[in-house]
């Protein structure tokens, strides 16, 4: 810790060692790296606040350090996996010129199994086989590397954000704050409206907690007690007349009949009483409703504000506390890629799992044979003709099967190949689907909250993103071709985050045309997008009615 009193930053006496052994040019015996918590971290000791913000933060910067070392990983994975199959798998693809020696009859010469033996050091025998290898491989290689480079040094912020925040908020209709008068009254604005929308929530509820109540209550009961006296002699009809009978309705609706004598009955008139005095109703529970994102209860194209970069909220936008920026379309923060994915580098996120699956399906396929024949009978017979045919050590007699130095290459290799592929299948069938549905994964999960409660209301959800899986695909990889659109390419997104009207609204600044697609001008004030329930999340739009008319120009859905 440095510095006195209660601790404002820290310092790590591991990390200050590998700096100086790391850079001995650029650090000093006294260099030390300093690590300051974030102001939100100063609340008051011992405060609930306090804890989850420090722990928060704690987590924030965890996944922050763990980004350098994950994309220092990735390439040591893929050069790792390219050695091999240049190194390795090839040699054992195309057999080289030893795969001659084994068909060939025992009485070779010593000398020929050297210059073979020369020829196989100088080079592979590329056959059409091996040719069409290298180049699927160099074409996956130029792919992943151009996506992943895309991906991490594609920034969300920027000249970019702000060319297309402006781009939207003129098709949505909304003035966008220049001023830092008006930051202030769309900020006012935002949080009156919040306030509004959280009232008529749980004014809703507290309706809904009333009629199940109500509906639950059970009906009131009465009891009837009736006692009659008889005499001990007399007539069958006096005796029944006289007979004392008591008839007790209890609690658990039992009947009971107490006979009794001439002198209780003369003590006892017959009388009807009706049901007690109602108890008092017991009091409502505490109502209790769930945490509710703000974005939740946001119309389609609403903006909002968001309070931590202290700047407009375009639709679909989230803040990223690893980055410390405003997303467009925020997905999610990826450490392999040290960068948050959102609208501008998603499609570049996607096609690197693509072609990531297909190198990984591609490498366990190939690594498959030979790491099944590391101990089998192949790789005996081969050891046992490279001793035949004159070599000290064992050579690629047989096509697809490893020598004793490739074993621990091709074991590594094709359980890295296949556990990566693996995962990469689970992690892009996810995307494949949330792409095709128009979804981010923090929609994801928002969408299945308000699918959940549709169903109990009885009615229908659906995602006021959607436009269907053609028109979803167009918005993320263009008009072009899919075939095309999948190729290394650095162009910006085509289409705007979100669609107006219903329909997918290009960017200005694309000034190709596609048939099909029109340039979409929306007017100002286009009203709301058809699917969304969120007015019956937020009680409606009659809670915000009066604060239209404070800010003249604003457009409230």
């Amino acid at each position: 810790m440095v510095g006195g009193g209660r601790p404002k930053q820290y310092t790590i006496p591991l990390l200050n060692k590998s700096l100086r052994l790391l850079c001995p040019c650029c650090a000093t015996p006294t260099t030390q790296l300093i690590i300051r918590p974030p102001p939100s971290c100063c609340c008051p000791p011992g405060s609930v606040s306090n804890w989850n913000n420090c722990c928060m933060s704690v987590v924030d910067m965890l996944i922050y350090l763990l980004g350098p070392l994950l994309i220092c990983l990735a390439p040591a994975i893929i050069l790792g996996l390219t050695y091999t199959f240049f190194y390795v798998m090839l040699p054992m693809l195309s057999g080289g010129p030893n795969t001659a020696i084994a068909l060939r009859p025992q009485t070779v010469t010593d000398s020929a199994g050297a210059a073979d033996a020369n020829a196989d050091a100088t080079g592979i025998t590329y056959t059409k086989t091996v040719c069409a290898h290298i180049a699927f491989v160099f074409f996956l290689l130029i792919n992943v590397v151009h996506n992943y480079v895309l991906c991490v040094t594609t920034r969300s912020n920027g000249p970019s954000y702000d060319r297309v925040v402006r781009e939207l908020a003129e098709a949505t209709g909304f003035r966008y704050p220049e001023t830092v008068a008006e930051r202030v009254d769309c900020k006012r604005d935002y949080q009156e409206k919040l306030m509004a929308r959280g009232r008529a929530r749980r004014d809703m509820a507290r309706a809904r907690q009333r009629r199940r109540g109500e509906q639950q209550q059970p009906q009131p009961t009465q009891q009837v007690q009736m006692k009659i006296g008889a005499g001990s002699s007399g007539t069958a009809e006096t005796a029944q007349s006289n007979t004392t009978a008591s008839s007790q309705q209890n609690g658990n609706g039992s009947v009971s009949i107490v006979m009794g004598s001439d002198d209780q009955a003369s003590q006892m008139q017959p009388k009807c009483t009706s049901s007690t005095a109602p108890e008092p109703e017991p009091a409502p529970p505490p109502l209790q409703l769930p945490n509710t994102p703000a974005w939740m209860l946001m119309d389609p194209t609403e903006w909002g504000y968001c309070t931590k970069s202290n700047q407009p909220k375009p639709p679909r936008s989230h803040y990223d506390h690893v980055t410390k920026c405003l997303v467009l379309n925020m997905d999610h923060y990826c450490p392999w890629v040290f960068n948050v994915v959102g609208y501008f580098n998603y499609r570049y996120f996607c096609n690197f799992l693509l072609y990531v699956w297909t190198a990984m399906i591609y490498g366990t396929v190939l690594s498959f044979q030979p790491f099944r024949n590391m101990n089998g009978p192949l790789f005996r017979q081969q050891v046992k003709l490279s001793k035949e045919a004159g070599y000290k050590t064992v050579q690629h007699m047989l096509r697809m099967v490893p020598t004793p130095d490739e074993r621990t290459a091709i074991t590594f290799a094709f359980m890295l190949c296949i556990s990566i592929g693996i995962a990469v299948s689970v992690l892009g069938g996810f995307h494949l689907y949330l792409l095709l549905s128009a979804q981010t994964t923090i929609e994801f999960h928002g969408n299945f909250v308000k699918r959940r409660g549709a169903a109990r209301r009885g009615t229908k959800w659906k995602n006021p993103y959607s436009l269907g899986w053609r028109r979803n695909w167009q918005l993320i990889y263009g008009s072009m071709h899919p075939l095309l659109a999948i190729l290394p390419s650095s162009r910006e997104p085509e289409f705007l985050p979100i669609p107006i009207s219903g329909e997918l609204s290009r960017r200005p600044s694309q000034s190709k045309k596609e048939e099909g697609l029109p340039l979409l001008s929306p007017a100002r004030g286009e009203q709301r997008t058809v699917g969304s329930d969120v007015s019956n999340i937020s009680g409606g739009d009659a809670a915000d009615g009066k604060l239209n008319k404070r800010r003249t120009g604003a457009h409230e859905v």
